[in-house]
């Protein structure tokens, strides 16, 4: 019975592990990627780099449906402060203006100000 106990206790903790990662390994891929790709020059990088900005913008679209704000909702708070996200995006967009990806930096805010959207009203509606 004491396992079972240890075992109900660590759940949530291996959820905000794993919620973590999730953001932080794509996040962390993306940044290696851009950075080669646009600073470096490496062009499988930076092809990598374009990759992920567009289809994420893609993938942003999808996000405005009710179906994904309530499952947003349904995870909870996210572990990951909105304001690391934040900074993390907006390094981002200021690399890609500073190269003079002016089309992915565009594309990169549109998806960062969705994802926000969707964040603060599946927040708000939690609250409410």
């Amino acid at each position: 019975m004491h396992d079972s106990s240890i075992e109900e206790r660590a759940q949530p903790q291996r959820k905000t592990a794993k919620r973590v990662l999730q953001w932080a390994i794509p996040n962390a891929l993306f940044g290696v990627a851009l950075y080669f790709g646009v600073v470096e020059g490496v062009q499988g990088a930076a092809n990598i780099a374009q990759f992920i900005i567009w289809f994420t913008f893609a993938i942003s679209w999808v996000s405005l449906s009710d179906a994904f704000v309530r499952r947003v909702r349904a995870e909870g708070p996210s572990p990951i402060p909105a304001s690391l996200g934040l900074s993390f995006d907006l390094a981002a967009l200021a690399l890609l203006l500073w190269y003079g990806w002016i089309f992915s930096a565009i594309a990169l805010a549109v998806r960062t100000m969705l994802f926000l959207s969707i964040r603060h009203s599946a927040h708000h509606e939690t609250n409410h």
